[in-house]
């Protein structure tokens, strides 16, 4: 019996020691990772995230003149925020494998950096400044896609949320704008849908994520 046990268990050794090293050669069938852009407006985005002040949680609820002060106040972060927009952005996915716990916290920053885009255009509506309005929620939507390029899964995912702060608002502005305004509108969006990172580039990142944890 107690042969037939050591035996038992040692094929049972065996044959998890065989899944895992399947699973990590599977795993390490990815492509070589990307040469980040130099220079990276992600660094200006992480930048803008952590000059961010005000009450941004809580900006949905603002009046006009919360709103005005809020916008104001962080002059200097949407400034960063256009400057990393102007350029192209990507994840520095290799430091945050070996930086995991970073990874939340700008997360939260740049959710952030959205939800100020999202205060500013609805400041613009407020003023009767409907093109401007649109920028903004724009320039979220275009927040969203470049936080997510070259990162993993959850970089993707607020990315999209965050596009969300900027699609529901402009399809709601789009019948207060005339046809001129909407016409550049449409180029933008049209560049921000090519740029947007590939699922498959996503689980690659995933991948190479979940190999250096095993």
């Amino acid at each position: 019996m107690k042969r037939n046990f050591r035996r038992r268990l040692l094929i049972l050794v065996v044959t998890a020691v065989l899944v895992a090293i399947v699973v990590v050669l599977s795993v390490g069938r990815i492509g070589a990772p990307s040469v980040l852009p130099n220079p990276n407006g992600y660094d200006d985005l992480l930048k803008a995230s952590r000059v961010v002040a005000g009450k941004i949680d809580n900006a949905s609820d603002l009046d006009h003149e919360g709103l005005r002060s809020l916008v104001a106040t962080n002059a200097e972060a949407l400034r960063l925020l256009r400057v990393g927009l102007a350029h192209r952005c990507a994840v520095p996915t290799g430091e945050q494998i070996t930086n995991f716990a970073g990874i939340s916290r700008d997360l939260i920053g740049l959710k952030s950096l959205a939800k100020l885009l999202s205060a500013e255009g609805r400041l613009a509506e407020m003023e009767n400044r409907p093109s401007d309005a649109a920028r903004s929620y724009v320039d979220t939507i275009r927040l969203g896609s470049a936080m997510s390029s070259g990162g993993l899964m959850m970089n993707r995912l607020v990315g999209i949320a965050c596009e969300g702060m900027g699609n529901i608002p402009l399809v709601k502005l789009l019948p207060k704008l005339t046809c001129e305004q909407i016409r550049p509108l449409i180029v933008d969006l049209q560049q921000i849908d090519d740029g947007t990172v590939p699922w498959r580039e996503v689980l690659q990142n995933e991948n190479r994520f979940v190999r250096a944890r095993i």
